[in-house]
């Protein structure tokens, strides 16, 4: 095998072949990524239940001593700076609304929730364009383009999806900022056009692109990335490009980054060199036509901070950015960051990976390098995280706090202190939350498997790469490397490690072998004289608790048996239907039965995703039936009186026993996240996971949750105008029901559709005017509850007088959002009475002309009521004059068919603003903001 050498790239392939070596086909080829949304929709359609309560345990920042996770890019709201985005390229997009002191995420339903890019419309900032995947290291797939019109809060697909193209990779994707209609996307498979907002994309020009930018005008240019990369230039609006090789390498080089200076004409592209070093810079001052090379030394990809050494890992991180005041300042990033004042004749280095010397400490591994616009102030996207430097690379600071986006490989935890975890982390190290809550790094590198003695809290193990340990026999204040495990060789990239379940100081760890230590790792013990597999080494194992001699192995596809410690071992691997391949991922023991095992399995073959066996191998059984077709990464017994199983896969966990006979979707409040690890907290009844993109995240079991349900419901509408409209129940109940009963009164109505009385969420027509009383009686394995709310709904509408304060929140009322941007939206308030609670348009950011949204209460009748006025509160600001934003009020006699205007008012007049002119967001904080305390205007009173 080839030995691993920092700065070349091997890392990240072997990485890279982890990942996708689970998750590829029986035929060796990756899946069509369309099959993770089949799968997604597909669970959707069988259920409406989800199960579970996850929450995260984080890290939400930066742990102590390292980074949070990658970053493939950093974006600005062309409105207001100080809203960035940062895109996850496994965690999802990310956004703060304060320069990046708080982050949030809206795309934690998103089919797949890795991040290579965003653009932004310039002209219309809520409309945004989100590339999916991951583009520097497929760790997830991409399934395309998605395109957001509401801020990035919810996402649509547009017309480039990837639904028949394998392996497909998203560079870069622009939005013309003159011409907003036309969007480019830089793909391995080449530049795609769109010419109407997305919703049609064509192929202007093939090739393996990565980079894409917009240049002045009509212009824009793209790079390429493999073996000869290239630089394109279009000049009409990417309809046609063409290669540009004037002064610009044609061989020795891998993958090419470009910028743009603020001068007309200028740019630089900065290539990798066929080993991934540095492969020069090189400056147009003709928009593309000439090049010059600037420098090609020292080798600023390197891991030095002298540029000393060759290699680097340019086909992995490569950027470049001009700074917009300074046309001859110039950044590049590979393994750290470099600066020229020069144009890229002369360099320095002002970020490097650990703080060499007196170098300021960035993250390793730089994706993405982007200036606040207008400004100096730098940002970049690391393996680690956002960076940022306000002093031309002086000195940075980290923007990560409240992001929860660490892929990790491995967790595992203590037996008796809850808070207690380890986990190793890609490229971020292994973490430990102590006692504290809080997470550090302990040990560094790409942190793999790791465990907590059984017993002894002080004793704790993380690990490296291909089976380098390290222990602390200190809780963690220190660890020290293992290293007298060299008679094992060399292990897997992630080389299994487990504690004794039972005994104290004992550990293993898998190799070609099963090497054991009774002394806390002092020294080591074949378990075996033989191999257990040829030359093959372990991929996984697991050590039976109720009897220790019980040890099953998986490797290449195949399980093995031991009932003697490991001294012999016994293949025990299904045939026919229920062979797996190369694509076994996890086994399982049940804690109290050595003999009952279930293995995970990965890959898209759908009729084997676990299978069960009851008497250690000998016979098995396939529980797929269920399952998402999607790898299936990790399996756990629930244990306890439960035999309930856990199955880890791709876009979350899923769960089965004898109560929950058929596969249920485990995963409420659960992004749809790549699940890399099970462990389970018996104290407390948790059931912790190891993400691979969103940190670690803990749910209590499901015979926790498993109690008696208690019966909630609601219906929407709760009036209606007529006999024709129809009203959704909807069921609410906790406690996990299985079945429901639904009673109406008085029995003038119909179901609707398919919809009964023992649906979950039934719809129903009603065949008389009047008031209806609704029961549910909601039901489980454990008992039943009901509950009645009388006169629930009115049909032919509401009598009066109707009051609506909206503190309970606004059923009943419609909102119509035609441009599907900011509109009506509930928003906690000071200074109004009743409550604290009122609707809003939050017109400050919402910047679309001519745009309606509306708010409809529910139908009323004013049968016999001759004298009607309607009358309301309200708060109101204005940014300026010249941006007008106006209230209107209708009234339909006949159902909504038709609507008359009785009343209008314009935001800037001063006999209806109540707050006057603000150039910040408005939220009324106390009675003077509102009109009934206000000086100057008077709440309305409109006759009906």
């Amino acid at each position: 095998g080839k030995t691993y050498e920092k700065g070349h790239g091997w890392k990240q392939f072997k990485r890279w072949e982890h990942m996708m070596g689970q998750r590829v086909g029986v035929d060796g080829i990756r899946p069509n990524p369309g099959v993770l949304y089949q799968a997604i929709q597909a669970q959707k359609k069988a259920t409406s239940v989800e199960y579970g309560d996850w929450s995260a345990m984080g890290p939400f920042n930066a742990p102590s001593n390292g980074g949070i996770g990658r970053i493939s890019n950093v974006a600005f709201h062309p409105k207001h700076n100080d809203t960035i985005y940062a895109g996850a390229p496994a965690g999802g997009l990310w956004v703060s609304y304060d320069d990046g002191q708080n982050w949030k995420t809206f795309t934690d339903e998103l089919t797949n929730i890795g991040v290579s890019d965003l653009a932004i419309d310039p002209v219309h900032p809520d409309t945004m364009y989100l590339a999916t995947g991951d583009r520097d290291a497929a760790d997830t797939y991409s399934f395309g383009l998605l395109k957001s019109t509401d801020g990035g809060v919810t996402w649509g697909t547009t017309g480039l999806s990837f639904s028949v193209s394998n392996n497909s990779r998203i560079g870069r994707v622009v939005v013309d900022p003159d011409s907003t209609h036309i969007i480019l996307v830089a793909t391995n498979g080449g530049i795609y056009r769109s010419t109407n907002y997305g919703v049609n994309f064509s192929l202007e020009q093939s090739g393996n692109f990565i980079g894409i930018h917009n240049g002045i005008g009509d212009t824009a240019y793209a790079t390429t990335t493999g073996s000869s990369p290239k630089v394109y230039r279009s000049v009409d609006n990417g309809n046609s490009w063409s290669h540009l090789t004037s002064g610009l390498p044609t061989s020795s080089k891998y993958r090419c980054e470009l910028t743009l200076s603020g001068t007309p004409g200028k740019l630089y592209v900065v290539f990798g060199a066929s080993d991934y070093g540095y492969g020069g810079v090189y400056r147009s001052t003709n928009g593309g036509t000439n090049w010059t090379l600037m420098s090609s030394t020292p080798n600023i990809m390197g891991w030095s901070n002298n540029g000393s050494g060759s290699g680097g890992q340019a086909w992995y991180d490569l950027s470049i950015a001009c700074d917009p005041n300074q046309e001859n300042t110039i950044y590049v990033g590979g393994v750290n960051i470099w600066k020229s004042t020069n144009g890229g004749s002369t360099w320095s280095i002002v970020g490097h990976w650990y703080g060499a010397g007196s170098t300021p400490y960035v993250h390793a591994d730089h994706h993405h390098a982007s200036f606040r616009p207008g400004s100096s102030e730098l940002y970049v996207g690391t393996d680690g995280g956002v960076y940022k430097t306000t002093n031309a690379g002086s000195s940075w600071s980290d923007l990560n706090d409240g992001m929860n986006i660490t892929q990790y490989y491995k967790i595992s935890q203590s037996t008796m202190d809850t808070s207690l975890v380890l986990a190793g982390a890609q490229d971020n190290g292994s973490h430990m939350r102590s006692s504290t809550m809080n997470w550090s790094e302990v040990t560094g590198g790409d942190g793999m498997d790791n465990g907590v003695d059984a017993t002894n809290d002080n004793l704790l193990y993380t690990s490296v790469y291909y089976g380098d340990f390290y222990k602390s026999s200190n809780g963690g204040a220190f660890f020290s490397g293992i290293n007298t495990l060299s008679p094992a060789g060399s292990g897997n990239w992630v080389t299994p490690f487990n504690t004794d379940p039972v005994t104290a100081n004992t550990i293993y760890a898998g190799f070609k072998k099963l090497w054991k230590s009774t002394n806390a790792g002092s020294s080591w013990t074949a378990t075996s004289s033989a191999n257990v597999a040829g030359n093959a080494n372990m991929d996984e194992f697991e050590i039976a608790p109720s009897n220790t001699n019980y040890i099953y192995a998986l490797i290449n596809g195949n399980i093995y048996k031991s009932t003697n410690g490991g001294s012999t071992w016994s293949s025990i691997t299904p045939s026919g239907s229920l062979s797996f391949g190369n694509n076994i991922t996890g086994v399982a023991i049940d804690a109290d039965d050595e003999d009952h095992i279930a293995i995970s399995i990965s890959g898209f073959t759908g009729t084997t995703k676990a299978i069960e066996s009851f008497n250690a191998g000998v016979t098995w059984s396939n529980i797929s039936s269920g399952l998402p077709n999607v790898p299936a990464t990790a399996v756990i017994f629930e244990g306890g009186s439960s035999d309930g199983i856990y199955v880890g896969t791709d876009i979350g966990v899923y769960y089965k026993s004898s109560v929950y006979p058929n596969w249920v979707s485990f995963n409420e409040n659960l992004p749809n996240v790549i699940i890399s690890d099970f462990e389970l907290y018996e104290d407390d009844a948790l059931l912790r996971i190891g993400t691979y993109g969103r940190g670690v995240w803990q749910s209590p079991l499901m015979a926790g949750l498993s109690t008696v349900p208690e019966a909630k419901f609601t219906a929407d509408p709760t009036s209606t105008c007529g006999l024709v409209d129809t009203v959704t129940l909807t069921d609410n109940s906790s406690g996990l029901p299985a079945s429901w009963l639904w009673q109406i009164t008085p029995a003038t109505y119909n179901f609707v559709g398919t919809s009964t009385d023992t649906a979950q969420n039934p719809q129903v027509v009603f065949t008389a005017t009047g008031n209806y009383t609704v029961s549910l009686t909601a039901s489980n394995a454990y008992g039943s509850d009901d509950t009645t709310q009388y006169q629930l709904i009115n049909v032919g509408g509401a009598t009066l007088p109707f009051v609506e304060d909206f503190e309970t929140g606004y059923l009943g009322w419609k909102i119509t959002n035609p441009d599907g941007g900011i509109t009506w939206e509930s928003s906690a308030v000071s200074g109004s009475s009743p409550g604290s609670t009122a609707m809003k348009v939050a017109h400050y950011s919402y910047s679309t002309a001519g745009a309606i949204d509306e708010l409809i209460s529910p139908p009323l009748d004013f049968t016999n009521d001759t004298l009607v006025s309607m009358s309301f509160e309200y708060a109101s600001a204005y940014y300026s004059t010249a941006y007008t934003d106006s209230l209107k009020i209708y009234v339909s006699a006949d159902c909504g068919t038709t609507w008359s205007n009785v009343a209008a008012y314009v935001g800037t007049q001063s006999t209806f603003s109540t707050a006057g002119q603000t150039t910040s967001s408005f939220t009324p904080v106390d009675s003077t903001s509102w009109c009934q305390g206000s000086s100057t205007v008077t709440c309305p009173t409109i006759d009906l």
